[in-house]
């Protein structure tokens, strides 16, 4: 009873700690074994209280059932923590074994292939059966045999692994736990039911020496798993392993090599004074390469589980050599691309000022006068970035000075008998003409579709379409008000009326500068945004002075 409860215990305190990590293979392995224990002990729990031949059946059914699977289990635990790998086939037919015994011997009252005749009976006051032994009974009882032999193999295929001292050890302890167990089930057989009874304590004794094994050295297991996984094998990096106190954990074959003090350290040895001053450095980051057989390596150090550190140190000798070369390469294309970059700009804009020439050359009353307003934008808008104008940034205002001189595109669709007229027009030729607007800003569209960035064909359009919009609303061609009105237009109106106003047309002389003045100072707030005013005003000497010469 307190061996069944100390058990249960053991596993239930186990169980919670493995949820509540990552758990290792040698862990899940553990649990297992500990499980299937538990297990064991509840069906000799059931036989030592039972009061009836039922209960007694019972529990000894799960105490069968239970203990045919203990053997696999440490058979799995064992090649797991010896590094080594089974054929798919035999690992298959070891637990198809066991599985099949299991179930024939928890069923040996539906068969007669385990006890050809039994009877539960009542000696000096304990239960037991007396039974006739079938064929089955001898398979069960040699069955530890079988995975005993196993055992032996994987020792001896263990110690020819390279293996620290400290490592075989721990594989020589391991191998102890099931052969004592074997060994006290051998003696159960031929000796009084109440002395075989104690024979359960034999597991509970492996659960618990087990477990010690884990606390002592289970970090081990963890920590070279990490090794094996993150090694990268067949790459010339060394992977080295350390505790959280700067103890020696496990190395990779290129570490050893690399750092030859190493090769015949035990785990949690203290590091040489051979290389104990280069890798306390390299795992503290005070540095961070080393040089070694010619070449340059640099680390990297990782927290692993089980609060251990792993310093990675790998080669970067070519891959130096290689970013010289790049970085060469790369300034070379930056300044290729700069160059060719600035060529397409200036034949984007040649080719927008032609465009404007175009235009000018069929209206004989504008002459020049792309060429003014760009000037003026181009003031304006300098002014502006200076001042941090709200909502205006460099790449916009950038655009609006390279697109200005096609604000009037849309004069190429205008009839010669309205272009040219030298006199007023008329209602209906004015709404013609009033026109040039909108269809400036389709051909925008048009023409500039696949040429230019969709930024500049938005400013462009702006400009071209609403340049004639007033402030107030009273403009064309979709009497826009206020700041709904495009910022590019707003600029480009100022420019546009003051051209206007001061140059000469063959329907009208040109205005003095007072009263042009004065009409542009009067405009700002009905025709032209308000807080346009002060870059006009700062502006305009200089306007002035590009009229005069």
């Amino acid at each position: 009873m307190n061996c069944f409860l100390l058990f249960f215990a053991i596993t239930v305190v186990f169980f919670f700690v493995v949820i509540f990590q990552k758990p290792s293979m040698d862990k899940e392995n553990i649990l297992l074994i500990l499980t299937f224990g538990a297990v064991e002990f509840f069906g000799y729990y059931i036989r030592s209280v039972a009061a009836i031949g039922d209960m007694y059946i019972l529990g000894t059914k799960l105490f069968f059932f239970a203990d045919c699977f203990i053997s696999y289990a440490f058979f799995l635990y064992f090649i797991n923590f010896c590094k080594m790998k089974v054929r798919k086939w035999l690992n298959f037919a070891l637990f198809a074994l066991a599985a099949v015994v299991a179930i024939g011997v928890s069923t040996f009252d539906k068969h007669t292939l385990m006890y050809k005749s039994f009877d539960v009976v009542t000696t000096n006051g304990s239960m037991i059966i007396d039974f006739e032994p079938g064929i089955l009974f001898y398979i069960f009882s040699y069955l530890p045999s079988v995975f005993l032999i196993c055992y032996f193999v994987i020792l001896f295929i263990a110690h020819k692994k390279e293996f620290s001292l400290k490592r075989k050890k721990q594989v020589q302890i391991l191998f102890l736990i099931p052969t004592f167990s074997l060994i006290a089930y051998f003696i159960s057989l031929f000796v009084d039911m109440a002395v075989a009874n104690y024979i359960n304590a034999t597991s509970l004794f492996a659960g618990i020496v087990t477990l010690f094994l884990l606390s002592m050295f289970g970090d081990i297991y963890d920590s070279a798993n990490i090794v094996e996984q993150e090694a990268y094998k067949g790459l010339d990096s060394a992977l080295i392993v350390f505790t959280s106190d700067g103890k020696y954990k496990g190395a990779n074959p290129f570490a050893r090599t690399m750092f030859p003090s190493l090769a015949n350290l035990a785990t949690s040895d203290k590091i040489p004074s051979a290389c104990a001053d280069v890798l306390s450095s390299l795992l503290s980051g005070e540095t961070t390469e080393y040089s070694w057989d010619g070449k340059t390596y640099e680390s990297i150090v990782r927290d692993t589980e089980g609060g251990c550190k792993a310093l990675w140190l790998y080669d970067v000798t070519s891959a130096r050599e290689n970013v010289a070369i790049l970085e060469n390469y790369q300034k070379d294309l930056e300044n290729e691309v700069e160059a060719k970059t600035k060529h397409i700009k200036n034949l984007q804009e040649q080719v927008m000022i032609s465009m404007a020439d175009i235009i000018e050359g069929r209206d004989n009353n504008t002459g020049g006068h792309v060429k003014r307003t760009s000037a003026i934008v181009k003031l304006l808008a300098d002014a502006m970035l200076r001042d941090n104008y709200p909502g205006a940034n460099e790449q916009l205002l950038h655009a609006v000075i390279t697109t200005a001189p096609l604000h009037d595109l849309g004069k190429i669709t205008i009839p010669d008998s309205i272009l040219l007229k030298p006199g007023k027009f008329t209602d209906e030729e004015f709404e013609i003409m009033k026109s040039h607007s909108e269809r400036g800003a389709d051909l925008v569209v048009t023409v500039l579709d696949g040429v230019e960035t969709p930024a500049i064909i938005h400013v462009t359009e702006s400009i071209a379409r609403s340049h004639h919009e007033k402030w107030n609303g009273t403009g064309y061609p979709e009497k826009l008000a206020g700041e709904d009105i495009p910022l590019a237009a707003r600029i480009m109106a100022i420019a546009d009326v003051y051209d206007a106003l001061v140059s000469k047309r063959c329907y009208k002389d040109a205005m003095t500068f007072e009263k042009a003045n004065s009409i542009m100072e009067e405009s700002f707030g009905s025709h032209f945004d308000p807080s346009l005013k002060k870059y006009f005003d700062e502006c305009l000497p200089t306007i002035e002075s590009f009229y005069l010469q």
